[in-house]
């Protein structure tokens, strides 16, 4: 397990998710979700609970989006050993460039502390790297998504009816491009909770239309039967949004569930 799959599903999950092709009212603010152990999935037979939150914020800012994820998470094992998982993501995506900054810790080890700029090319994306060290590099391999993109490209696929779809993805948490496999369900088979559709109903997109999908990532080096590293479920809005999602990271099952959302203002061009 690690951070990588949460850094990526950050982006997925972040608050009033309207992506630039698909603005709409809840296009910016910031969503606040509670963590829970899945009791589907639970933690590999062992037993325990995960506690915690996530603050998921984005905004409309001139000519793109500002992503602000922070996850603050406590994995308590029923054998004891507490355990804490902590991210901090800002993100900024244009159509062509992603500026990064995301730092990952479990525990007291230290899984992620990057930064940089990316640039999309034909080929696939060059990354000027200026943390840990300075450096730059081309992941090639043919074209790559950036997170908002993603969310782009799967609603644009459900809106055509399709099931399906694949892509590259390039997100800051790691200097790779990972593969994303995305399942779209049938709309009318978007089964919420009544709680869910009253809380829908609140923010005033109960009558949107939505889909369910379950997202699958894979580490670049990962072949064809090679099960995926990380994989998120739920049921994603026209606009983006998700009211909770489930996450299978192997060795447990996490759910989130929104219990606050900020709307809030585009920033306006400097």
């Amino acid at each position: 397990m690690g951070l990588k799959g949460m850094a990526i599903a950050a982006a997925l999950v972040a608050a009033g998710a309207a992506t630039p092709a698909l603005a709409m009212d809840l296009a910016s603010g910031t969503a606040i979700y509670e963590l829970s152990l899945d009791p589907a999935k639970g933690m590999a037979g062992v037993g325990g609970t995960i506690s915690g939150r996530l603050e998921s914020g984005l905004f409309q800012v001139c000519g793109g989006y500002d992503t602000v994820t922070r996850l603050d998470a406590k994995i308590m094992p029923s054998t004891g050993g507490a355990l804490s998982m902590k991210l901090d993501s800002d993100l900024h995506e244009t159509k062509d460039e992603l500026k990064f900054r995301v730092a990952g810790r479990f525990g007291l080890q230290v899984l992620q502390d990057t930064q940089g700029v990316a640039t999309l090319t034909p080929e696939g994306v060059t990354v000027k790297v200026e943390r840990p060290d300075a450096r730059e590099l081309s992941l090639d391999g043919g074209p790559v998504a950036f997170p908002m993109a993603l969310i782009t490209r799967a609603i644009e696929a459900a809106k055509a009816g399709e099931r399906f779809l694949s892509l590259r993805l390039f997100d800051g948490s790691a200097m790779e491009a990972w593969s994303v496999s995305v399942v779209i369900g049938d709309p009318r088979s978007a089964n919420e909770s009544e709680d869910e559709k009253a809380f829908a109903a609140a923010l005033g997109i109960g009558e949107v239309k939505r889909w369910p999908m379950k997202l699958s990532y894979f580490p670049p080096q990962a072949g064809g039967d090679t099960a995926p590293a990380f994989a998120t479920e739920g049921v994603v809005y026209e606009n983006g949004f998700m009211l909770g999602a489930t996450y299978d990271f192997g060795m447990f099952g996490m759910k989130l569930g929104l219990v606050e959302f900020k709307p809030a203002a585009a920033k306006a061009c400097e």
